[in-house]
């Protein structure tokens, strides 16, 4: 985190410059940063009085400025005033954009103020209170204002004290509020029976787009309370971004998620769901047809227009109709009904909406990524997938080396800080010779060398020429094979960004380091900020 600002008695020059413009009503004047000010509550004083009159204010930035629920209870009396404010202030932001963010300590009782503004500011859409010490009592204020609010967009309530009783809450706000699309609970307290309630919401729940559970502790069998409740609204959930990185899932879990992400008929117990009596049956939700579109991927050849004739031989009709023999020529009639049958099954079977899945800093193995694979082979909507700090081998390796060699939907793959020898990252960074989808590959922190380093000089800086991220710092490579590859890298102008431990650059024409820590320039650009525990 950034030091804090130098202070005066009174608060920094910037900080008394801003008060100034607050109550001076300047139009140019829309957003109030304060971010590390640390002014404290009789700083809120200043800042609640200037927002008295203030109508062009349209948000607040107020992240490490030690408020405690007194300054917070004064701001919020001074907005619930102000007419045009409630109807204008988009964003409040109480914690800081550092990693990890510093909040403000108001507490349970500053939660309750919160609740009364969600109660009466309309116009807010963005709401960040991490780090600001909320425990339980507080998210239940927070949720029951939640449930009647139909502006919030987001909501961010990571890295404080919430366990499964204000998880509980939260999910009971998620039957009824339809407008929340990001919900951030981020290094809480929350175990399966939270997450188990918070499924029960997402069962009934048409909005969210994102949900961050990473760093608690929700295991497999919240994974398995996620997946039945997104499997039952699969057709109308809005879900494409889930975090649950770090929450001890083993390859039980990844079994459960796997179900989720492969195509299929979607579940029909929501009504058992909302009772709160989880029934697993993932064999019988899908059907023969599914099974075989799993396998042989037939969805792409319907639309290409294969015979009904062509598909008989591949697939068992779902009445359990035998395929003619090899050879056999089609009956005349009823060739178009069969088609017109086999259409109508594939309508009938959805794929599950997310694009981005993290499941880092979790104890993921070669039998859980092989089943999330084999999941893969026929989901056209997940775009990254990360799987950083499990307990991934050789094995799982292969297995996701051979899926790149099928899909053509993944952009970004995170696989840093496993157990992946040569033999395993030499058959992935193979397949990306034929691979032309994937953008970003990250297998930094592996007991990777020389014969993976001299391989991705050939097939990354000759033969592909869509990635654009590759990340191999803390690697067991030697200077001279990743000197090579960066000369390479920079000559070809291939990637956009490559990383790498930290060499001796002398000699190494054109090659800068950013600051954006170990990720070197490839081109003019600068390489895009990025997080390996997605």
């Amino acid at each position: 985190p950034a030091p804090p600002k130098v202070m005066g008695a009174n608060g920094s020059k910037q900080f008394k410059d801003s008060v100034r413009a607050l109550r001076a009503d300047d139009p140019s004047f829309r957003v109030l940063d304060c971010d590390g000010e640390r002014v404290g509550d009789r700083g809120m004083r200043r800042i609640a009085e200037a927002l008295r009159r203030n109508r062009h204010l349209r948000g607040l930035k107020l992240g490490d400025c030690r408020i405690t629920d007194v300054g917070l209870a004064r701001l919020t009396r001074v907005l619930c005033t102000n007419q045009v404010l409630l109807s204008h202030l988009r964003t409040l932001d109480l914690s800081t954009s550092s990693s990890p963010p510093i909040g403000n300590a108001f507490g349970d009782e500053g939660a309750m103020h919160l609740s009364e503004l969600l109660d009466n500011l309309h116009s807010l859409r963005y709401l960040r209170v991490a780090d600001c010490g909320i425990g339980d009592e507080g998210a239940v204020f927070i949720a029951h204002a939640l449930s009647k609010n139909a502006a919030l967009k987001t909501l961010d309530l990571g890295h404080n004290s919430i366990s499964d009783i204000g998880a509980e809450q939260l999910g009971r706000a998620l039957h009824t509020n339809q407008t929340l699309e990001g919900l951030y609970l981020w290094h809480n307290r929350v175990f399966h029976s939270g997450a188990e309630a918070l499924a029960l919401g997402l069962a009934c729940n048409k909005s969210l787009k994102s949900l961050g559970l990473g760093c608690n502790n929700i295991g497999d069998e919240g994974v398995k309370a996620l997946s039945l409740a997104l499997l039952t609204v699969i057709r109308d959930s809005q879900l494409v971004w889930l975090a649950l990185g770090g929450n001890h899932i083993t390859d039980k879990g990844a079994e459960h998620i796997a179900a989720l992400l492969k195509p299929q008929k979607p579940l029909q117990n929501r009504p058992l769901l909302q009772e709160g009596v989880a029934k697993e049956d993932y064999s019988s939700s899908t059907s023969r047809l599914y099974n075989a579109i799993q396998t042989t991927g037939l969805r792409p050849l319907l639309e290409l227009g294969v015979t009904p004739s062509q598909v008989s031989l591949t697939i068992q009709d779902t009445d359990g109709a035998e395929p003619p023999a090899d050879g056999a020529e089609p009956p005349a009639d009823g060739a178009e009904p069969q088609l017109g049958k086999l259409k109508e099954n594939m309508e009938n079977i959805a794929c599950c909406p997310l694009e981005s899945l993290g499941l880092g800093g979790n104890q993921i193995g070669d039998e859980g990524v092989k089943l999330l694979v084999e999941a893969l082979y026929a989901n056209t909507n997940l775009q990254s997938l990360g799987l950083a700090d499990n307990r991934i081998g050789d094995n799982g390796a292969a297995s996701m080396a051979d899926l790149l060699l099928h899909t053509s939907s993944l952009i970004s793959i995170v696989l840093s800080g496993n157990d992946i020898h040569d033999d395993g990252c030499s058959k992935i960074v193979a397949s990306l010779s034929q691979n032309t989808s994937l953008r970003k590959l990250y297998l930094a922190k592996n007991p990777i060398g020389d014969t993976v380093g001299r391989q991705c000089v050939e097939v990354v800086g000759r033969l592909n020429t869509t990635l654009q991220v590759l990340d191999l710092h803390n690697t067991r490579m030697s200077v001279p094979t990743v000197t090579t590859l960066v000369q390479t890298m920079r000559e070809r102008q291939v990637l956009h960004a490559l990383g790498t431990q930290a060499i001796p650059m002398e000699g190494v024409k054109g090659v800068h380091q950013p600051p954006t820590g170990n990720m070197l320039a490839m081109k003019s650009t600068s390489p895009p900020r990025e997080i390996c525990w997605p």
